[in-house]
């Protein structure tokens, strides 16, 4: 029996539901690109930004210098040492992140057509049932949202393993909620 409900094609949504994919495998390979990028040159970018470092300290210096030299106060070493480092904490945290992702990267291994394929898979089966475009009445769910970000960023990634996971977990909150994904 149909309790009168009809199911149509809508050619639009189909239209929707291609651009948003094809929207993803874009980003995909742009991600891919920018990973390739930082790779070839990250190296030589964390270098210049590590000389523009020394170059901001060496102007802080001079400043501080030439405060005290107006002030008439005497150049203390400590202070100077002191007020630099509080001044140049955020520039050497900032080094230091840069030193890491690059060293990240640099270690990273490419990843296979199969394994990638596999990534794709997992990360169209997830979006078609908590991507908050084809499932608005679960946008507002926490859990939800919070479960799509991790699906982003291990898709962005290339982190199969956490999406596989991802996927249980999904299905799991979704049993859960007694949801039921139809395609109407």
């Amino acid at each position: 029996m149909n309790d009168g409900i009809v199911k149509v094609k809508n050619a639009s949504y189909a239209r929707y539901e291609e651009l948003l994919i094809r929207r993803d495998v874009i980003a995909k390979e742009g991600f891919r690109y920018q990973l390739e990028y930082l790779r070839e040159f990250g190296e030589l970018m964390s270098e210049s930004f590590e000389a523009k470092i020394k170059c901001i300290e060496k102007k802080k210096i001079i400043a501080w210098c030439q405060r005290r030299i107006n002030r008439g106060q005497k150049i203390d070493g400590n202070l100077l040492d002191s007020y630099i480092n509080n001044v140049m904490a955020d520039y050497y945290d900032r080094l230091k992140e840069m030193l890491e992702r690059n060293d990240r990267l640099n270690k990273g291994t490419p990843i296979s057509e199969y394994t990638f394929r596999k990534i794709k898979n997992v990360y169209y089966k997830i979006a078609k049932l908590i991507h908050p475009d084809m499932n608005p009445d679960l946008k507002d769910d926490e859990r939800i949202s919070d479960l799509w970000n991790r699906t982003v960023v291990a898709y962005e990634c290339n982190q199969l393993k956490e999406l596989e996971d991802l996927l249980v977990l999904v299905n799991g909150y979704l049993e859960s909620i007694n949801y039921s994904h139809e395609d109407i």
